[in-house]
């Protein structure tokens, strides 16, 4: 359920992006230390992005908690690592005349 609960807000958040003139290049870009759920491309420059979805369900929950749920703010330092490493590997595979 999990697994299908964040292919549904990437899913959403490539329309999105979409919409605003983006491109999609990859979704689940993945390796053994890290993945990236989404990365487009704008006016020649590429962004990858960590998309974070909530239900329905865990709406109140969250929100009782925190009264302002932040999305960044579950991305940890941990995270942030291993999405840098991750990121490197993309540009190093897709685009080696740039290094």
């Amino acid at each position: 359920m999990r697994n299908r609960l964040g292919e549904i807000g990437e899913d959403i958040a490539a329309k999105f992006l979409m919409k605003r003139g983006f491109s999609v290049i990859a979704k689940n870009y993945r390796k053994k230390w890290g993945e990236i759920d989404v990365i487009v491309q704008r006016d020649g420059k590429i962004h990858f992005v960590e998309v974070k979805t909530v239900s329905c369900e865990n709406i109140d929950l969250i929100s009782r908690e925190t009264d302002n749920y932040r999305p960044e703010e579950n991305v940890h330092p941990k995270k942030l690592q291993r999405l840098g490493r991750t990121i490197q590997s993309y540009l190093l595979e897709r685009c080696p005349e740039d290094q």
